[in-house]
Parts: structure tokens; sequence; C-alpha cells
């Protein structure tokens, strides 16, 4: 299984290059394409990484706003509800608002899409990750 996880670490980045902190909108970038979490323990392992490097930002500067891409991530049925549990209480821990992308409507809802987006323009929001200026969110 670790050699598995190392080559996928070399063809997809490991989690700390997944995650893109946006200082001037005090928002973080998630990009989850090519990951599968297979086993609980999976699950467990992001969860508290999501935790190591998001908590130092949240206990510097506050809650972020979070965007995550999900198309490309697979997550092995029967997982959902652990999953659901797990990043419901990251949410609430680290988060002010959540916005998922994903290429189903099943897997959005899986993934609990519904959150809280008072202040953000989503339009503007995808301009900015949007850095080629592509039509596609981009992760730097």
């Amino acid at each position: 299984k670790a050699e598995k996880m190392d080559t996928t670490a070399e063809l997809f980045g490991t989690l700390d290059e997944r995650v893109i902190y946006h200082p001037e909108h005090h928002t973080v970038f998630l990009n989850m394409f090519g990951v599968t979490l297979n086993e609980p323990e999976d699950v467990e392992w992001y969860a508290n990484g999501l935790r190591r490097i998001i908590k130092p930002i949240v206990d510097k500067h506050g809650k972020v706003n979070m965007v995550a891409n999900y198309d490309g991530f697979d997550l092995r049925k029967g997982l959902e509800p652990l999953f659901g549990e797990k990043i419901s209480a990251v949410q609430e821990e680290l988060y002010k608002s959540a916005r998922r992308y994903g290429g189903h409507a099943f897997k959005r809802a899986a993934l609990k899409t519904s959150v809280d987006m008072k202040s953000w323009d989503s339009n503007d929001l995808f301009e900015t990750f949007d850095a080629n200026k592509d039509g596609v969110l981009s992760t730097h």
C-alpha cells in the first residue's frame, strides 16, 4: 500500500501540495483530482491532514473560505457516512464557508455541498481560481 501511495503522490502531488492558501481572499483551494480513499484509515488520514495544514492559518487569521475541486476524486462505496462525518467536523472547526465542485451531481450530494455562501460571489471566485483564464480551475 505504501508503494502505491508513493506512486500516486509522485503523479498527483501530496496533500500539502494540493492545498493552496490565497491570503488576499482568505481562501483555501483544495484540488482532489486523482485522490482515492479506499479504507476508513484513508478518510482519517485525509481529515487529519486537512487539519494539520489549515489549522495554523485559522489560528492566525480565523476560519477560511474553502473551494474544493472533487472532480476525479474517488471514495470507495460505503465510506460516504464516515467521510461526511469527518469532513463536517473539519468544516465546523476550520471553514467560514465551503464551495465544492465535482463532475457528478450525486458526488456533490455525497460530499455534503449545502454550505453557507453569504459573502461570496461565486463568479468572481471562479475567475480568481481560473489563473489561466481558460474556464478551468487552476491550482496556482
